[in-house]
């Protein structure tokens, strides 16, 4: 069976790149509030808005990078099988797969919509294996 599935690896990258941003926001925060009076007011209040800024950024990359990790499908010949953060899973044979799904193109790769209930599956192009799963989608006419 194949997969395809963002890579715990390119995950832990990301955490440590932010974890890296952390320690310079940290860094220039003290050195900032060590000398308080060689910087205008306005410098300060600059710097700090940027720090927040950052953080902000940081966050949201870890944020996106542990939900990402918990999407996987898996398939093969007959059937695919879509694995959910909250453990839930959905098994679709490929013939019925056109009539029960939506595609739809964003930035990142694709957005699979489920017809039933309509949860939002997303298939990021930097997912290991995730060209060989986009060509068999557009093989069953999922994808245009």
């Amino acid at each position: 069976m194949k997969t395809c599935a963002f890579r715990p690896l390119a995950a832990a990258l990301c955490i440590a790149f932010a974890a890296a941003l952390f320690g310079l926001i940290g860094f220039g925060l003290v050195c900032l509030l060590a000398q308080p009076g060689r910087l205008p007011e306005t410098e300060h209040q600059t710097f700090f808005l940027g720090a927040c800024m950052l953080a902000f950024a940081g966050v949201c990359l870890i944020r996106r990078c542990l939900l990402l990790v918990r999407y996987r499908v898996e398939y093969d010949d007959f059937s695919l099988r879509f694995h959910f953060p909250d453990g839930a899973e959905r098994v679709f044979s490929w013939h019925e797969l056109p009539q029960k799904t939506a595609a739809a193109k964003v930035r990142a790769g694709w957005r699979l919509t489920f017809a039933d209930d309509g949860r939002t599956y997303p298939l990021h192009r930097c997912a290991h294996g995730f060209r060989d799963l986009t060509g068999r989608l557009r093989e069953s006419g999922v994808l245009p």
